[in-house]
């Protein structure tokens, strides 16, 4: 596959006023718009030994809690059993059960969750008390994308979508020569788009959603 040095090689060639570092800057800021926004197979923690998310140790009394350092942004917290002191009533009733590929979770509340910034780990507040706990809560999040800060550093993407990067990253850096025209925006939308297209196109199963109630389910 096209490796991040060659495919600066083929832009580089059609923007030639502009070197490869700032070409390099370009690249990674594209990929971090197309590979964090919606889509099947945005990078996720992903334990290699269980197949599952890792999981969160929590204090009794302690609600919020920092992620760990490459964590992006928490998507869900979900138990397979109720938690001491919870009802499974409790939890399906009050924050629903939760889906991972394919097996359904119980499902714990946030209060609120807080992205990753430059030198800032993101953050995670519980709604209750989790309590005292130790390989309970599965912590489902998504990863950071590995910055590209030298050629070195290899795209997160695989070959089939590169094309469609080198336009995005040209259509931007000919934005930035002749001014904003809109184009390079549409540019960046499109490319986000056929590339997301293109990596939900295997089969997955449906995660990260919260699925209809039985008594809500009608399959005729």
């Amino acid at each position: 596959m096209p490796s991040t040095s060659q495919n600066i090689t083929l832009i580089e060639g059609r923007v030639s006023n502009y070197g490869r570092p700032e070409i390099l800057t370009v690249l990674d800021e594209l990929q971090k718009i197309v590979v964090e926004g919606d889509g099947t197979q945005r990078l996720r923690s992903v334990d290699v030994a269980t197949g599952m998310p890792p999981t969160l140790t929590t204090v009794a009394g302690t609600r919020n809690y920092t992620c760990p350092s490459n964590c992006r942004i928490v998507s869900a917290v979900f138990t397979e059993s109720p938690v001491a002191g919870y009802t499974a009533d409790r939890q399906r009733g009050t924050y629903g059960e939760y889906l991972y590929d394919g097996t359904r979770y119980l499902k714990w509340g946030l209060a609120q969750v807080t992205e990753a910034l430059l030198g800032v780990d993101a953050t995670l507040t519980f709604v209750d008390d989790p309590g005292d706990t130790t390989n309970v809560f599965f912590l489902d999040y998504y990863l950071k994308v590995a910055s590209l800060d030298t050629e070195q550093v290899e795209l997160s993407l695989p070959e089939h979508t590169h094309f469609y990067l080198r336009e995005g990253v040209i259509a931007i850096l000919r934005g930035e020569s002749y001014g904003p025209t809109g184009f390079d925006l549409d540019m960046i939308e499109k490319v986000a788009r056929k590339v997301r297209n293109k990596l939900n196109r295997g089969g997955n199963a449906r995660s990260k959603r919260t699925p209809w109630q039985l008594q809500d389910r009608d399959y005729f």
